[in-house]
C-alpha cells in the first residue's frame, strides 16, 4: 500500500478511534444519581468533616489528611462521590437532618466510628465548646447510624 492511499485511510481510522472511544465512555460509566441521592449530594457537597472513632471509651477525632478538615467534593456518579472517603455514605444517610437544621458547610460535622454504628454529630459553637467547665454533651445535634442497614437509629439534641 502506498503512501497516498494510507493519507485518504487515516481520517476514516480517526473517526472510528473516536465513535469507539465514546461508546465506550457511556457504556461503561456508572448509573447516573436517581433524585434523592443527587439532593443528598447537592447538600453535602463543600461540607466540611472531621472523622474520629472511640479507643478505650475516649472519642478521638482522626483528621484523614494530617492538619486539614475533609471537604466533600462534587462528583457526578453516587459511586464516585462516596468514594472520596469511607463516612460520605453515612453523611448522605444524615444529609436531609443537615438541611432541616440548616447546617452551615463552613462548620464541620464530626462523624465518630463506635464500631457497628456511626455517630453524625454537630458540634456546639467555639465559644461554648472551649469553655473550661461547661456541662452537657459536647454537640448541639447527633444522628446515631446503623453501618450495615445504613439507617438512622436515633436522633438527639445535646447542648
Amino acid at each position: 500500500m502506498d503512501f497516498s492511499a494510507m493519507k485518504k485511510l487515516l481520517p476514516l481510522f480517526a473517526v472510528i478511534v473516536a465513535i469507539a472511544g465514546v461508546a465506550f465512555t457511556i457504556f461503561r460509566s456508572d448509573p447516573l444519581p436517581t433524585a434523592e441521592e443527587r439532593k443528598q449530594m447537592e447538600i453535602l457537597t463543600g461540607q466540611l468533616f472531621e472523622f474520629g472513632g472511640v479507643t478505650n471509651g475516649i472519642t478521638r477525632l482522626i483528621p484523614v489528611f494530617v492538619g486539614a478538615t475533609n471537604q466533600i467534593q462534587r462528583a457526578r456518579t453516587v459511586a464516585a462521590f462516596d468514594g472520596q472517603h469511607e463516612a460520605v455514605r453515612y453523611l448522605r444517610v444524615a444529609a436531609d437532618f443537615l438541611e432541616k437544621h440548616d447546617w452551615p458547610k463552613d462548620r464541620p460535622v464530626r462523624i465518630v466510628d463506635f464500631g457497628d454504628c456511626i455517630a453524625v454529630r454537630c458540634p456546639l459553637p467555639p465559644e461554648v465548646e472551649n469553655q473550661p467547665i461547661r456541662w452537657g454533651a459536647d454537640y448541639l445535634y447527633s444522628v446515631l447510624i446503623d453501618k450495615k442497614s445504613l439507617t438512622i437509629l436515633s436522633i438527639s439534641q445535646g447542648g
